[in-house]
């Protein structure tokens, strides 16, 4: 696959006029592989977005989410980008929907935004605000957030969402985390802590109390705790005209460029199948 990854990279990242607002494009993913349906929505997106922003392209796999988050948040900031842009490789999406994200988020000055879409498990609604007295979240409802540009709140999902270079490059690293105290554990590997063997399951599952989010909200977390001590807090929320769905799921404006019968003719990778 890394030769055809890295074609596809070095397609993607041609050079645009400065003017244009530099766009750091992050795709972890947990296996080896990214899904047909996701590149069918990718690609696009990435023609329509090269109009309007420098983009450059990063896939992250093979490792654990927040993980590969960390990893691209560090090569956003090694490559000077105004944004970092998570999109996870089980969506789906409209090819202007990365642009049309970059322009709400610059007229309402957000330093985060989030497309809007709904967990696969119970067709929830994943966007919360936190009581400032239990620090414990409490959902809104979707009933309540409809077509208007924008919404802030203080926890949003990282699946579909845009980040500030003012964000990523103020708050302390690692961003993304389960347990600050426990050891980042790769996929299948157990580690040694406090005299116990843990697994990235142990990691998660029995995190103290407070610690069971995903590495999204630990980060809206944390930047709810930063914002009390500044005069200048960052600005999150989401964006209910950019809707956003999941493979085999609500999906979103998925085209179809490349057949999934392909697949099946020896060509194991979806990123291979785009330049062979």
């Amino acid at each position: 696959m890394g030769k055809m990854k890295d074609l596809l990279i070095d397609q993607m990242n041609q050079s645009c006029p400065p003017t244009k607002p530099n766009i750091l494009i992050g795709i972890p993913y947990t296996g080896y592989t990214v899904p047909i349906p996701f590149i069918n929505s990718l690609l696009p997106a990435l023609d329509y977005s090269r109009q309007y922003a420098n983009i450059t392209l990063e896939f992250i796999g093979h490792t654990v989410t927040h993980v590969a988050r960390n990893l691209l948040v560090q090569a956003a900031i090694r490559d000077n980008s105004d944004y970092i842009m998570f999109i996870d490789s089980d969506q789906t999406f409209k090819a202007e929907s990365i642009i049309e994200l970059l322009r709400i988020a610059k007229s309402n000055q957000a330093d985060g935004l989030a497309g809007v879409y709904y967990t696969r498990r119970d067709y929830g609604f994943p966007y919360y605000n936190i009581d400032p007295e239990t620090k414990r979240l409490y959902p809104l409802r979707a009933i309540d957030y409809t077509w208007q540009e924008v919404y802030q709140c203080d926890c949003i999902p990282t699946g579909f969402t845009l980040f500030s270079r003012r964000l990523f490059s103020t708050m302390p690293m690692p961003l993304f985390w389960y347990d600050k105290r426990l050891p980042d554990v790769q996929l299948s590997e157990v580690v040694e802590h406090d005299n116990e063997t843990l697994t990235l399951i142990d990691t998660i599952a029995n995190a103290p109390l407070g610690y069971g989010l995903g590495e999204d909200f630990q980060f809206c977390y944390d930047i709810w705790e930063y914002n009390k001590t500044t005069d200048n807090p960052f600005k999150i929320g989401f964006a209910p005209l950019i809707q956003v769905g999941h493979i085999g799921y609500n999906e979103v404006g998925l085209p179809m460029i490349i057949q999934p019968q392909e697949q099946a003719r020896g060509k194991a990778n979806p990123i291979d199948i785009i330049y062979n």
